[in-house]
């Protein structure tokens, strides 16, 4: 099983994909990712440059992303990158949690 953990902040996002014995595949930082300061169209294009980084496809990805607050914040997220497993209002390391998760990757990669 391939997890991807995606931390997005106000100055970068950083992506990591690890694999079942918890082996670092590739780490990748991109561009700004606090929910409140992207357009969607923005939001897309920073998650599909990281998705065009990746060396292969994840089965799980965990996204902890600043400025997701509500429940709303949650559903534009989800709306974007469904069905992910989200970590909101919370600075763990995606990657460390991902193995607890139930969400499905799909299309998104």
């Amino acid at each position: 099983m391939l997890v991807l953990g995606i931390e997005g902040g106000g100055t970068r996002t950083t992506a990591t994909l690890v694999d079942a014995a918890d082996q670092v595949l590739t780490s990748v930082t991109a561009g700004p990712g606090n929910l409140r300061l992207l357009a969607d169209d923005q939001l897309t294009a920073l998650l599909d440059s990281i998705r065009d980084q990746l060396p292969a496809k994840p089965d799980r990805i965990g996204v902890g992303m600043a400025g997701v607050r509500t429940a709303a914040d949650r559903d534009r997220l989800v709306d974007l990158v469904p069905p992910a497993v989200l970590l909101t209002g919370c600075r763990a390391d995606p990657a460390e949690h991902a193995w607890e998760w139930n969400g499905a990757l799909e299309d998104w990669c």
